[in-house]
């Protein structure tokens, strides 16, 4: 299966995570504020739909869930402006 490797905001990445989600996700490099991701298909869709979903439900959650809708925004933003991984392993 192809793979690409991410840049990422931290916050919603780890809460992704923290949940059990993106189990082939695979983190290359950090920095302070950014994870490089390396993901297959299946891990990009899985992030994708729970950004948007998080999105999407935002102003259903209270205010303690601001900074990691926001989060959410950035991440979903990251991964459709990088695309999904085709063809090739890439790094």
């Amino acid at each position: 299966m192809a793979t690409k490797t991410y840049r990422l905001p931290k916050t919603f990445p780890l809460d992704h995570w923290n949940r059990d989600c993106g189990r082939t996700d695979e983190i290359v490099r950090e920095t302070k504020s950014h994870f490089y991701v390396k993901m297959d298909e299946d891990g990009w869709g899985d992030m994708e739909s729970d950004a948007d979903y998080y999105i999407c439900c935002g102003s259903d959650m209270g205010w303690e869930y601001q900074g990691l809708v926001s989060s959410a925004r950035a991440t979903l933003a990251a991964l459709r402006k990088q695309g999904p991984p085709k063809g090739e392993e890439q790094s």
